[in-house]
């Protein structure tokens, strides 16, 4: 349920998820939704929490990227972020957080965690000071706002010369890597 409401985190703007309609969609008897959650507030938050975990705990908090290379864990955090779109909720949960408290609080909270997991892995790698906060703000921001900016297209390749995913994605990663290292460059110089 917490998932279905997820997808319908757009409809707040519309006067926000409402128990009737979710019940109807999910073919289940309104009593049904009240043996799942104790009321509305308990989906919103649930509703928060399933974003907060599945789009952003699965990366800062994945026991095999605390392990890597600070260079692998970006290089990963940026695969995962791609191939299991984790950023597709973004834009609606901002939405919600423009009116509602609860919201606000918890993607400030999901944007801490972004921020301190990137941070860490270009600490890791040497940069400090405006350096590092600049590449760490950069790269959340990119790989937060690339897909709703340009869409999941802007990278597919059709026809006989189509890769496979996991060769595109290489692809983009190591030209991503690329413009991270020439943003702070690219930002600073003056015309």
């Amino acid at each position: 349920m917490a998932r279905s409401s997820a997808r319908d985190t757009r409809d707040r703007r519309r006067g926000g998820i409402r128990i009737e309609r979710l019940a109807r969609d999910l073919n289940i008897a309104k009593s049904g939704f009240y043996w799942h959650f104790k009321d509305r507030k308990d989906l919103l938050n649930k509703v928060l929490d399933y974003w907060a975990y599945e789009y952003t705990s699965v990366v800062a908090q994945n026991p095999q990227l605390q392990r890597a290379s600070p260079e692998s864990r970006l290089n990963q955090a940026a695969r995962m972020i791609r191939l299991h779109k984790l950023t597709k909720y973004d834009v609606s949960m901002r939405a919600w957080a423009e009116h509602d408290a609860m919201a606000a609080e918890a993607v400030a909270q999901v944007y801490q965690m972004r921020l301190a997991y990137i941070r860490e892995a270009f600490r890791d790698l040497g940069f400090k000071g405006d350096e590092l906060e600049m590449r760490t703000r950069l790269y959340v921001c990119y790989h937060s706002w690339e897909t709703a900016m340009f869409g999941g297209g802007v990278w597919a390749q059709t026809g006989s010369s189509a890769k496979t995913a996991d060769q595109t994605t290489d692809e983009k990663l190591k030209g991503e890597w690329h413009l991270l290292e020439l943003a702070p460059r690219l930002i600073l110089e003056t015309p």
